[in-house]
C-alpha cells in the first residue's frame, strides 16, 4: 500500500497544478476579452467646426497658444449674470461653454448647464505633435474626463472618455 501513496500524491499534485494553470488561462482570456469589449464600447465623439450659442454668455477665461504655426485660443464662457466685475459668482446651477478657436474655425467641446460644479479644459501637445484638449466635467454626481485629439487633415477633433463616473460623491480639489 505504501508503494502506491507516493505516485498517488504526485499524480494529485500534478493534476492540481494543471487545473490552476488552466484557470489562469481562462482568467487571462476573460480579462483580454473584457478589455476589447471595453475599448469597443467607448464611444468616440467627432467635433467639426461649429459656432457655439453665445447669446447671454460672457468670456470668463482664455488660453491662447500656437499649434502648427497657427494661433489658437481655448475659451470658457459663462452666463453673463454669473460675472460680477470679472469675478465668477458661482450659483448652484450655471451654463458653461468651452470652445477652442483657430482663425474662422471654432470647436465646441462643452455646452451644458452644470449643477454645483465648474467644467475646465487644458490644451497640450503630445510627443507625437498632436494637439489635445482635455475637458474635465466635475459636478454633482459626475466626474467625466474627455480627451479630444485634433486631426489636422480632417480639421476635426475626436474625443474619447478617459474617465466617466456617474453617481459619484465628489469630495473636492486642491486647485483654486
Amino acid at each position: 500500500m505504501k508503494k502506491y501513496i507516493l505516485p498517488a500524491v504526485l499524480l494529485a499534485a500534478g493534476f492540481s497544478l494543471s487545473t490552476i494553470g488552466f484557470q489562469k488561462q481562462e482568467i487571462k482570456a476573460a480579462e483580454e476579452s473584457g478589455t476589447e469589449a471595453e475599448e469597443t464600447s467607448r464611444e468616440q465623439v467627432r467635433i467639426s467646426p461649429t459656432e457655439g450659442e453665445s447669446d447671454g454668455m460672457a468670456l470668463y477665461s482664455s488660453c491662447p497658444f500656437i499649434y502648427e504655426e497657427t494661433e489658437w485660443e481655448l475659451q470658457t464662457f459663462v452666463q453673463e449674470d454669473m460675472l460680477i466685475d470679472g469675478e465668477l459668482a458661482m450659483d448652484d446651477r450655471g451654463h458653461f461653454l468651452i470652445q477652442v478657436s483657430s482663425g474662422e474655425d471654432s470647436y465646441v467641446m462643452f455646452d451644458d448647464t452644470v449643477q454645483l460644479g465648474m467644467p475646465e479644459a487644458d490644451a497640450w501637445i503630445d510627443d507625437q505633435e498632436k494637439l489635445h484638449i482635455v475637458v474635465r466635467d466635475v459636478r454633482t454626481a459626475r466626474y467625466r474626463v474627455t480627451d479630444f485629439t485634433y486631426d489636422s487633415e480632417k480639421k476635426e477633433f475626436v474625443g474619447n472618455d478617459v474617465l466617466n463616473g456617474d453617481g459619484i460623491n465628489y469630495l473636492g480639489t486642491t486647485g483654486k
